[in-house]
């Protein structure tokens, strides 16, 4: 998996969560969306029909078996952040950056990682945030696969969270991931 993510070295500590964990209603013992906005250092005009895009580019994040776990905000109900997958309850958690170029980058990175002689094909799951993202850039992602797999089929899926498995780890939820599994 890759992700186009780099760590900002803010942290934020959930203290009370609810709806499975995937909502944070308090930071640090205080109102969630006060304590993400001063943290962030952004304004509460901010809070508007756009902050679910904004905030795909500052996702946060924690590390679960040595793998990086973003989470994405998915909407803001009242003073509680809603995100896509489990929050940590009482554990920090770092806000990550990144940019369209990063996102796109770490398509390049993942597939640099695959020998492609004798390659049959390509099974591929990515983030539909990232989708959301990039915009009319994802274009560039397709030409970046596209030629990476010249004449051999391969499948791209866009998926609202990823899971992954490796043999003899737990799987993990991801997202903002890039994912290949390639055959031979």
């Amino acid at each position: 998996s890759t992700f186009g993510l780099k760590p900002t070295g803010l942290k934020m500590k959930p203290t009370k969560t609810t709806l499975f964990d995937c909502a944070i209603k308090k930071i640090e013992n205080k109102p969630a969306v006060d304590m993400f906005l001063k943290k962030m250092d952004w304004p509460t005009e901010l809070l508007d029909e756009s902050m679910h895009r904004r905030t795909l580019f500052y996702p946060l994040c924690y590390e679960k078996g040595g793998v990086l776990c973003p989470r994405v905000l998915a909407l803001v109900i009242k003073d509680t952040l809603v995100f896509t997958n489990k929050a940590l309850k009482d554990k920090d958690m770092e806000v990550y950056s990144a940019s369209g170029k990063s996102l796109i980058n770490s398509v390049k990175e993942n597939l640099s990682s695959y020998n492609k002689d004798d390659l049959k094909f390509g099974f591929i799951v990515s983030c539909c945030a990232r989708l959301e993202a990039l915009g009319d850039a994802t274009f560039k992602v397709y030409e970046i696969i596209d030629n990476f797999y010249k004449n051999v089929p391969f499948l791209l899926f866009f998926a609202s969270g990823e899971d992954i498995y490796e043999t003899g780890k737990s799987p993990v939820r991801l997202n903002e991931s890039f994912n290949v599994v390639n055959f031979y």
